[in-house]
């Protein structure tokens, strides 16, 4: 184990200190290059490696795939390979030392993060890994802990799973991997692509939630030899999540390989879908082309652009030592003449002439002619009620004259019978006295 101030490979770097806890394969320091005076972090296998019967068998595949890790194209989003040594037995591999915080140590201090966030920093891990694995090579140890936030906000993924084959049977109990992120395939020495696919998504699941899901080596147990239900959670059952994220995390983290994603292009392309969308509509315009005597405008809203075609007053900043835009007369086009006519023509075309009304003069009178009109409907409706009335009382006043008389028409004749009965009577009486 090397020691602070240690120098190594005759003196190109010395020791600054060890960073994290060894792992089951490795460890890894933190390191001056001498000659250039920069940070650097060198990872070589334990010690413990040599008492392994295979042990130059796993150390010629470490230089195989170190080699393969300094050949991989250049990318911001992995951790960059400058040397590669061997001292005191065995290889060590020198890599670039990233500033940050790894999301282990970033949830620790904040909690859980926001979707918008975590979809921006695993956008950046997939990128990583499509170059990756468009280089033939598996990552095979992806999981918080390897994954690193510049304060700039770029993300890097460290400290490659180099060892899947370099692991000693005498150290089975000790893997290097992080076994609550791997698939439960990865313990039988699978090398795909759907490894990296279950922990990238495993770890998404832990940074949005905050809890760790079910291992996959637990998993397996209690489904293939128990028979029992999968006690996998999704993650939108602890946290308010959108279904797209929810659908991703659970297909990349199912049991079985083949029902994960095929690539990582397709994980990739379900995520940029929800990181479009949840990213924020441009509403500036930053520039524009300059003219001479044109108004440089700077970050104008869509709607102060608007106001200014409209003639609005919208309060636009003028760049210093800019003049604006002279304003240019309008071009009147003068019309043709009118032909001459006599005087009788003009009176004629004169009383022709349509007076233009404007709209609302037009409304005005559309209300005035409504209102004069069911003012005269009511008017008519009051005369017609008084004359139906008169109508009936003089109709009444008739039938009454007409039955008086027709009444007394009637009684005549019984009345003269009474008087001649009465002279009769009289004349009797007369006569007998």
């Amino acid at each position: 184990m090397w020691q602070v101030g240690q120098r190594v490979k005759n003196g190109e770097y010395k020791i600054l200190g060890q960073l994290g806890k060894p792992g089951g394969f490795g460890v890894t320091y933190k390191a001056l290059q001498v000659s250039l005076g920069r940070p650097v972090a060198i990872k070589r296998p334990k010690q413990d490696l040599q008492d392994d019967p295979n042990a130059e068998k796993h150390v010629k595949q470490f230089r195989k795939e170190a080699k393969q890790l300094i050949q991989l194209p250049k990318s911001p989003h992995i951790v960059s390979v400058f040397d590669f040594f061997d001292e005191a037995g065995l290889p060590s591999i020198v890599m670039e030392f990233v500033e940050g915080k790894n999301l282990f140590e970033l949830i620790k201090e904040r909690g859980r993060l926001p979707e918008g966030e975590a979809v921006d920093y695993f956008r950046q891990v997939a990128l990583a890994l499509q170059v990756i694995h468009g280089a033939g090579m598996v990552h095979r140890d992806v999981h918080p802990g390897n994954i690193i936030v510049k304060p700039s906000g770029e993300v890097v993924l460290i400290d490659f799973g180099l060892a899947t084959d370099i692991i000693p049977t005498t150290m089975s109990s000790k893997h290097y991997a992080h076994w609550d992120f791997a698939p439960y395939e990865q313990r039988l020495g699978a090398r795909e692509p759907t490894v990296d696919i279950y922990a990238l998504s495993s770890s998404l699941y832990y940074c949005l939630t905050g809890q760790l899901s079910a291992a996959a080596w637990d998993r397996r147990i209690i489904v293939k030899e128990k028979y029992q239900p999968d006690p996998f959670v999704s993650p939108i059952n602890l946290v308010e999540l959108t279904p797209e994220i929810n659908d991703l995390i659970c297909k990349g983290t199912a049991l079985e390989a083949k029902r994960r994603h095929e690539n990582i292009e397709e994980w990739l392309s379900m995520l940029q879908e929800q990181y479009k969308a949840s990213q924020p509509k441009q509403k500036y315009v930053n520039q524009l082309p300059k003219n001479q005597n044109s108004l440089i405008l700077e970050k104008i809203s869509l709607q102060e652009l608007e106001y200014s075609l409209i003639g609005v007053n919208h309060n636009i900043k003028q760049r210093p030592q800019e003049r604006p835009l002279a304003e240019k007369p309008l071009k009147v086009t003068p019309k043709p003449p009118y032909p001459k006519r006599s005087r009788l023509e003009r009176k004629d075309n004169s009383s022709k002439k349509k007076t233009i009304v404007s709209p609302q003069r037009q409304v005005r009178n559309k209300s005035r002619s409504s209102h004069s009109l069911g003012l005269r409907e009511s008017v008519l409706g009051v005369v017609g009620i008084l004359t139906i009335g008169l109508v009936s009382i003089s109709f009444g006043f008739i039938f009454t004259r007409i039955s008086t008389k027709v009444t007394t028409l009637i009684n005549l004749p019984t009345l003269n019978l009474d008087k001649t009965s009465i002279a009769l009577s009289a004349k009797m009486r007369y006569s007998k006295a």
